[in-house]
């Protein structure tokens, strides 16, 4: 290795995730807002951080497929843990009867959604072992490898369906699809407003392998500087909530303005990148499929504005269509837009 080698900064170290701030005690002293805001940063999210921790904690000594199977219970019998907000349950129930065909039973179906998020809330405890057992099988390897040939940095996107950390983490965790293929990948994550769910969501993904970005313009100059440089491939999932609404995908509504899919094809049309769309979708129990579709080239369109949008189309078209395939697997069915546009305020 060169000294200019030696000296290179390394584009995949780990970005700092910001501080949370915190209430300080004086805050005791102030009004009810100031006191409630104490009592929330010191009192409920400690117990929410911790109980969580001891949770995942004791499904870790069990068998995966008991680790799920206690999600899927837990998701059958208390759904309103699964979405304390009643509104969200409300758009979710409008959501089911408006996309299901008119044979299908809304509530057999919202009952499979409930246990779906109980059961990926469960496995966080061993998302790595489910990697190491190799219960994830990839379809649609010609397709990455086919990406992979070119050479070109790859802009890997997905959705928040089924296991999405199990998506992450099979295609960029350790023993995962990726690391097979010598890929090194680097995803943003949004992290918790809780402190204690915080340090707990970096200890887990630091346990599978995964390297995550905190979101920031920081982390949009590296992940530029990763493709420019070819020293890796970034990963993001495009279906986040920003603003009460859903980024991608568009679901008839103009093209989005902001979000992980617009930085995703600037990216793309700026660094000669290659978008691929994945996802991940559960078979049966704690068995799953990691599903590749064809790579998007920003050569294939204009090399300009208009070409960037229809970029973004391409890509959010192929979500949908994802999507509508397993609506029962999808997280963001309860936040997905109803009929008339409208869509839930982030909470």
């Amino acid at each position: 290795m060169s000294d200019a080698d030696r000296s290179a900064p390394d584009l995949l170290a780990p970005i700092p995730f910001p501080p949370v701030p915190v209430a300080p005690h004086r805050a005791l002293l102030d009004g009810p807002d100031a006191r409630r805001t104490w009592w929330r940063d010191h009192v409920t999210d400690r117990l929410d951080g911790w109980g969580a921790r001891l949770f995942l904690w004791s499904l870790r000594w069990l068998p995966v497929d008991w680790c799920s199977a206690v999600g899927a219970a837990l998701g059958r019998t208390f759904p309103r843990a699964m979405v304390p907000e009643p509104a969200l349950r409300a758009r979710l129930a409008a959501n089911i009867d408006h996309f299901l065909p008119g044979d299908a039973n809304p509530a057999r179906f919202a009952q499979a959604w409930y246990v779906e998020r109980g059961r990926v809330l469960a496995e966080y405890a061993v998302v790595d072992r489910l990697v190491a057992e190799e219960r994830v099988v990839l379809d649609g390897a010609a397709h990455l490898d086919a990406a992979c040939a070119t050479g070109r940095p790859l802009i890997f996107v997905s959705l928040h369906l089924s296991n999405w950390e199990l998506f992450l983490t099979a295609l960029s965790g350790r023993g995962g699809i990726g690391a097979a293929r010598g890929l090194r990948i680097a995803a943003t994550n949004r992290p918790p407003r809780n402190r204690f769910s915080r340090r707990l969501a970096a200890d887990l993904r630091a346990r599978n392998g995964r390297l995550a970005f905190p979101p920031g313009t920081a982390t949009a100059r590296r992940l530029r500087q990763i493709l420019t440089a070819r020293a890796g491939h970034v990963a993001f999932l495009i279906d986040e909530v920003k603003d009460g609404e859903i980024a991608a995908p568009r679901f008839g509504r103009p093209p989005a303005q902001a979000g992980n899919l617009v930085i995703a094809a600037k990216l793309a049309c700026a660094t000669d990148a290659l978008i691929l769309p994945g996802l991940i979708t559960r078979d049966r129990g704690a068995h799953f499929t990691l599903r590749f579709a064809p790579a998007q080239d920003p050569r294939d369109f204009a090399p300009d504005t208009t070409g960037r949008i229809a970029l973004q189309n391409a890509v959010s078209d192929i979500a949908e269509g994802q999507i509508r395939a397993s609506l029962g697997q999808w997280w963001n069915l309860r936040r997905i837009p109803t009929p008339n546009g409208e869509t839930e305020h982030d909470r």
